[in-house]
């Protein structure tokens, strides 16, 4: 929030008058909001952080996801080698180059290095803009004056974005080089664009966060934990992860490693200490997806009953009594959901005996959704 503080990104905020403002506008000032402080925050901690091991991990992380990206992975190492020499600029303004639409362009981060320039553009809940991917990619064009440039895309997603043309989506490098000189681009400029279409890459946050994991595990490996550096950055990076894990772009990290606060370990506890307590082969992924789909009414009922490879129990809509009473309002309100999209459970829970179950009349708790 310093960050966000200083470059007047809660500016709008302080003047704010609700009455003014739609529900829609004012729904999308706390997006922006909330994105901007994410940007602050954790690109702010990449900035305090010691830059090896934690920058260098972003950078080795923005390699990793662009596999292709052949002028990135020719430069990676120089930029890692001029680590302390980058400067990083939060929402720096740009004059747009002649031959595109906009006055301006405003990246989130620039980071400048006498050997390097990489333009951050990050998102969380809105989209990007019309032509800012072209934009800021012509900044870069124009501001590189001779050194290595690339944009980079910053998004909550598990892939690359995709960019709309002809009623098909791109990835923005196939997208540039299919969009054709108009009013808005320049034959010139568009040219140039789609030059240097393999600049533009991505990271998703979520790999961001993991890249910071994994170098707090190398700095305390090389200075150990009772080092006053890591110390440090422990503390600053445990706040950063749990930011990340309030907006949910933190990676899952399985049941084991997760929070109980987050996850109700409290609640598969009895589950996990009775009959589930098994080797993992002999209940399959059940440990991954438990926590989601299962309440506390239905611990006791798993309990009951032992778990086995050997016959496929097929879901709570094959079964015509069972002693589910307590689990009926929960089935309306949707609480317990399915992993296949319909009533099924499939996988999820697999008995040894159906014929061991003690049964009685489910009185309709299953509604129109019931498989014949």
């Amino acid at each position: 929030m310093l960050i966000a503080e200083i470059r007047r990104k809660l500016s709008n905020l302080e003047t704010l008058q609700p009455s003014e403002l739609t529900a829609d506008q004012l729904r999308s000032l706390l997006r922006e909001t909330k994105e901007d402080l994410l940007t602050a925050d954790v690109f702010g901690g990449l900035k305090y952080l010691p830059r090896t091991p934690y920058l260098t991990g972003f950078l080795e992380e923005i390699a990793s996801s662009n596999p292709t990206a052949t002028s990135f992975h020719q430069h990676v190492d120089e930029l890692k080698a001029g680590l302390d020499d980058l400067q990083f600029v939060f929402w720096p303004s740009y004059a747009t180059p002649a031959g595109i639409n906009g006055a301006m362009t405003e990246p989130d981060v620039a980071l400048i290095g006498d050997d390097a320039l990489l333009l951050i553009e990050a998102k969380l809940y809105s989209g990007f803009g019309a032509l800012q991917v072209e934009r800021e990619l012509a900044v870069a064009i124009a501001e590189a004056r001779d050194r290595p440039f690339h944009v980079v895309l910053v998004t909550r997603h598990l892939a690359p974005p995709r960019f709309r043309l002809n009623n098909n989506r791109f990835v923005f490098s196939d997208y540039i080089r299919s969009v054709q000189p108009s009013a808005e681009i320049a034959p010139y400029l568009l040219s140039r664009l789609q030059q240097h279409a393999d600049r533009v890459l991505w990271i998703g946050w979520h790999r961001i966060a993991r890249s910071l994991e994994r170098a707090a595990r190398r700095h305390e490996a090389v200075r150990g934990n009772t080092d006053p550096e890591v110390r440090r950055s422990s503390e600053l990076l445990s706040d950063l992860l749990e930011l990340m894990d309030m907006r949910g772009i933190r990676p899952f990290r399985g049941l084991g490693k997760t929070p109980p606060a987050q996850h109700h370990r409290s609640h598969l506890r009895p589950v996990l200490a009775g009959h589930f307590a098994r080797p993992p082969e002999t209940f399959g992924g059940i440990r991954a997806v438990l926590p989601l789909f299962i309440r506390q009414p239905l611990a006791p009922w798993l309990m009951s009953e032992r778990v086995s490879r050997k016959r496929a129990f097929a879901g709570f809509d094959r079964v015509a009594r069972a002693d589910l009473t307590a689990l009926a309002p929960r089935v309306r309100l949707g609480e317990i959901t399915t992993c296949s999209g319909n009533t099924r459970f499939g996988s999820l829970v697999r008995a040894h005996s159906l014929a061991q179950l003690q049964l009685k009349p489910l009185q309709g708790a299953w509604g129109d959704h019931t498989n014949n």
